[in-house]
Order: C-alpha cells, then sequence, then structure tokens
C-alpha cells in the first residue's frame, strides 16, 4: 500500500515515514500541499496522512483539492495535527471530507 506522509516539520515526517515503513507501506513523502499535488498527479497514492498546518497549502486546502477533483476524491486523508487538537477542529476536519483525525503526541518537557 502507497502512503503519503505530509508534514512541513522535517523531524514529524521523518518520524512518520519511519513509522509507516516500519509496518512495511510503500513511504513517498511531502512538506506541503503543493509538493503533495505534485507527487499525487504522478503516482497515486493509497492513502495520504497529513498535517493540517503547514505552509503554502495546508491540509485543509489540500484535502478540498483532492475531494474536489474526481481523479483524487476516492482517496482517503487521514490528519495528523499538534495544533488542531480542539473537536471542532476535528468535526470541520471530517466535514472537509478525511477519513481520520489523529492527534500529534505532545512533548511534555515538565513531566
Amino acid at each position: 500500500m502507497k502512503v503519503l506522509a505530509v508534514d512541513d516539520t522535517k523531524n514529524d515526517r521523518l518520524l512518520l515515514t519511519k513509522i509507516l515503513l516500519s509496518a512495511d507501506f510503500d513511504v513517498e513523502s511531502a512538506c506541503n500541499g503543493i509538493e503533495a499535488l505534485e507527487i499525487i498527479n504522478n503516482e497515486k497514492p493509497d492513502i495520504i496522512v497529513s498535517d493540517i498546518l503547514m505552509p503554502e497549502m495546508d491540509g485543509f486546502r489540500l484535502c478540498r483539492e483532492l475531494k474536489t477533483n474526481e481523479g483524487t476524491k476516492d482517496i482517503p486523508i487521514i490528519f495528523y495535527t499538534a495544533t488542531y487538537t480542539e473537536y471542532e477542529d476535528e468535526k470541520l476536519a471530517m466535514l472537509e471530507g478525511a477519513a481520520g483525525f489523529i492527534r500529534k503526541p505532545r512533548n511534555n518537557e515538565n513531566n
């Protein structure tokens, strides 16, 4: 199964890629929605795991672009976020057409 991991934070993108590779997925990565769309046009992934808050094109806009395109509307997109973590954010993501919503673990340096 081909997975496209989209995240503007290099360390988060590398960690997500490593996790997916360890689960035997074929993984491609992108640093924002624009780069993701270029990859999707060349080789259609089976699923996309994307951050929401990114420069140039955020995850919500990427999702809208995919869901309004006949060739990509059926690709499931899962949001993976540390910024938009409230219930209302998850609700908006699902209304945009997301198949899932995962909150990134928080780093509690005080513990």
